[in-house]
């Protein structure tokens, strides 16, 4: 049985070739125009949702980065507050000091008194430091300004903290947070409780100022001994800086670290999704071939009659 191939189904299949190099060309003469080889989801279905995964990778890893900065901006803010509060207790261990001493007499130790006064206010000032309009030591209440001084006019008797103790934390990795603030109480301590930095300064004023009425060496000897209840507040303070030191170079190494992620995501969809030039030009002149070839193909059959088909 013989079989024959009619007019209509050549024509379907030089119709069918001269459209799919069409296509191919159009594809190619894409890639050149636009320098991706991806350019719609058909092109490499499996390449373009490896690219869209790595795309929602590096989206995360943009939220780090920012993060990573107002986290790096905000500890670096409270680490230089810190560092002014440690001046304090330097100039507070000095006066007090210099209060001990049985040459100071009590004119001189009001003068000092009053610029304990000055510390105090200073004291308060930085307790209260804010960042971006939030306080830094009022823990997650940071709407809240955390110290308060009683009374409000007149010489200070006791503070009252009114943050909380939680921590404020942000994202800056996976799986990896910092915090960026700490109670204040972790860090002055608690009026009333072991020696809270607030307390500390208004006892020296007391002391410089004699309200018990001690005698001299009794006096000399309590500004003495206070010298030890300033530096373990001093001490607090050290230890608070040097841990936001220390988060602050780890946010560093995360930093490395999240760059170097965002730059191989970068690299890898580069290579799935971008276009090879030197390739899509020969793959340009291959389609230009066979278009024109199917073309031909396609004119030279149309020419054909019918009897070149009748045996």
């Amino acid at each position: 049985m013989s079989l024959r191939v009619t007019q209509q189904a050549v024509g379907r299949t030089n119709l069918a070739s001269i459209r799919q190099a069409s296509d191919n060309l159009s594809i190619a003469q894409e890639q050149l125009a636009t320098a991706r080889r991806i350019n719609r989801l058909s092109d490499a279905p499996l390449d373009a949702a490896r690219a869209h995964r790595l795309r929602a990778s590096t989206t995360r890893l943009d939220q780090y980065t920012r993060n990573l900065d107002q986290a790096q901006h905000e500890i670096e803010f409270t680490a230089s507050t810190l560092q002014q509060v440690s001046d304090i207790f330097i100039e507070a261990g000095d006066i007090c000091v210099r209060g001990a001493d049985g040459s100071t007499d009590s004119a001189e130790r009001e003068t000092l008194a009053f610029a304990v006064e000055q510390l105090l206010g200073a004291l308060q000032f930085n307790a209260n430091a804010q960042y971006n309009g939030h306080y830094i030591f009022a823990g997650s209440a940071n709407d809240t300004e955390p110290f308060v001084m009683e009374p409000a006019d007149g010489p200070v008797a006791s503070v009252t903290y009114q943050g909380n103790t939680q921590t404020v934390a942000l994202g800056v990795g996976t799986r990896t947070q910092v915090e960026t603030c700490e109670p204040g109480t972790d860090i002055f301590g608690q009026s009333g409780g072991d020696a809270c930095a607030f307390d500390v300064l208004v006892e020296l004023r007391d002391l410089l100022r004699n309200t018990e009425g001690l005698t001299d060496n009794d006096l000399s000897e309590a500004l003495s001994n206070h010298v030890e209840q300033v530096r373990t507040a001093h001490n607090r303070v050290i230890d608070a800086t040097s841990r936001f030191g220390w988060r602050s170079s780890q946010l560093e190494f995360t930093r490395t670290v999240v760059d170097n992620a965002m730059l191989a995501n970068t690299e890898e969809v580069s290579t799935l999704e971008d276009a090879d030039y030197t390739e899509a030009a020969i793959m340009l002149q291959r389609h230009e071939v066979a278009l024109q070839t199917a073309l031909a193909v396609a004119a030279r059959m149309t020419n054909n009659s019918l009897l070149e088909y009748l045996k």
